[in-house]
């Protein structure tokens, strides 16, 4: 009568395959967040796009005029607006807004923003209309057809705040936001490390939508005589 014989690990054994597993999470983990970031970012790109779907729907019933800063009020109307008005990776709790969370302003949410340039300050009262022309009137945009590049002009992007105004001569060193949130309507609102590799997403005025490292986000035309120039990205 023949003997069974089972067979076993030893502990030498498990402790190398258990070795050899960690040694593999220790080298596909950065690839899989990686490939989740892409993903999450890539539901962020088409958000925007149907943000900027929503904004030409009210600028074409609105003589071509752009929104003024209580878009989102204005755009309530429009179906869809609920399900695309956060990105995937700033899924905290509502707050003051930041790179990670969405803002909260007059009972509303989100997490992005719009191009301040492109307000129509024609609709405001004189009060704001005054405080508007002290502060460079000509170089709003205001109506769709003022825009000469509207293929590199931001419409709507992932910000800490529900707007921003970012200006050439700002000094980047004092505003940026790269974990948290600025107030500051320059620079600090969009200047947000929000995605795999500093990048931030962008929908321009013509609809197209992409990401741009966060260094290259004064490489676009924000407003009327706007001069492009890379800015100096802290590690």
């Amino acid at each position: 009568m023949k003997c069974l014989r089972t067979n076993y690990f030893t502990l030498l054994e498990l402790l190398v395959i258990v070795a050899i597993i960690s040694m593999l999470m220790t080298i596909l983990l950065p690839s899989l967040t990686h490939a989740r970031s892409q993903a999450e970012s890539a539901i962020c790109l088409s958000h925007l796009k149907n943000m900027g779907v929503i904004t030409h729907s009210f600028v074409k019933d609105n003589t071509f005029h752009f929104p003024e800063p209580r878009w989102i009020d204005d755009f309530k109307k429009y179906e869809g607006i609920e399900q695309v008005s956060f990105c995937p990776e700033a899924n905290g709790s509502p707050d003051s807004g930041s790179h990670k969370t969405p803002w909260t302003h007059l009972g509303e949410s989100g997490s992005y923003g719009m191009n301040m340039w492109l307000y129509n300050f024609r609709r405001y009262d004189n009060v704001a209309k005054d405080w508007l022309r002290s502060r460079s009137e000509d170089r709003y945009y205001y109506q769709m057809t003022r825009v000469d590049e509207p293929s590199t002009t931001p419409l709507m992007f992932d910000s800490a705040w529900v707007d921003a105004r970012p200006q050439t001569n700002a000094d980047e060193s004092k505003h940026f936001a790269m974990d948290g949130a600025i107030m500051h309507p320059h620079l600090g609102r969009v200047f947000i490390n929000r995605h795999y590799d500093k990048k931030v997403n962008y929908v321009h005025v013509d609809g197209s939508a992409r990401s741009y490292h966060l260094k290259k986000i004064y490489q676009v035309n924000w407003y009327i005589g706007f001069i492009k120039r890379d800015l100096a990205c802290p590690k």
